[in-house]
Order: C-alpha cells, then sequence, then structure tokens
C-alpha cells in the first residue's frame, strides 16, 4: 500500500510500482483524481479504481464509470473502502 500527498506524486508511484486498486480523490493539487485513474487504467488495466469526490455532478460519475471505476460520494459509510479492498483482495489493515 502506498499513500501520496497529491496527483503528481500519485502519477509518479503509478509509474514506479504495480497496484492491483487505486484510490483517489477527484480534488488533489497537481494532477485531478480522474487524470490519475486515466493514467491508472492505461498501465494497470487490471486494477481495481475508485474514485472519490465531495461534490459528484453527472459528468464526474460518468468520466468514472467510463473507466471502470467506483465512484464514492463523500461522505461515505467507514465500511465502504473496506468493503472494496475486500473485494479486490486487497489488505484492508489501517495505515498508521
Amino acid at each position: 500500500m502506498s499513500v501520496v500527498a497529491d496527483g503528481t506524486e500519485a502519477v509518479a508511484a503509478l509509474a514506479s510500482t504495480t497496484f492491483h486498486a487505486v484510490v483517489s480523490d477527484f480534488s488533489m493539487p497537481g494532477t485531478n483524481g480522474l487524470e490519475v485513474l486515466q493514467l491508472a487504467r492505461k498501465l494497470l488495466p487490471d486494477a481495481r479504481l475508485v474514485l472519490i469526490s465531495g461534490a459528484l455532478t453527472d459528468d464526474l460519475r460518468t468520466a468514472g464509470a467510463h473507466l471502470g471505476a467506483e465512484v464514492i460520494e463523500k461522505p461515505f459509510q467507514p465500511g465502504t473502502l473496506t468493503r472494496l479492498a475486500g473485494m479486490c483482495g486487497c489488505d484492508a489493515s489501517p495505515v498508521a
């Protein structure tokens, strides 16, 4: 599991690491979450993608769905990400 501070760091992580799942907030400094997931889909065609937004629009929901991403609106239930991680066989342990 990797945690990054912004979209630019996310792009760098995608270029150097293989992931089974990528979870990204839409609104981030640097590269936005949709752009991060577009790159993730290109580099990791089998990865599970999750896009999170506190200002979800129909266009954003459609764009996320087009990538095959699960689109989640904030606020969401605490178990939502744990459930999604389990569905892709990922470790859902909390990060310190």
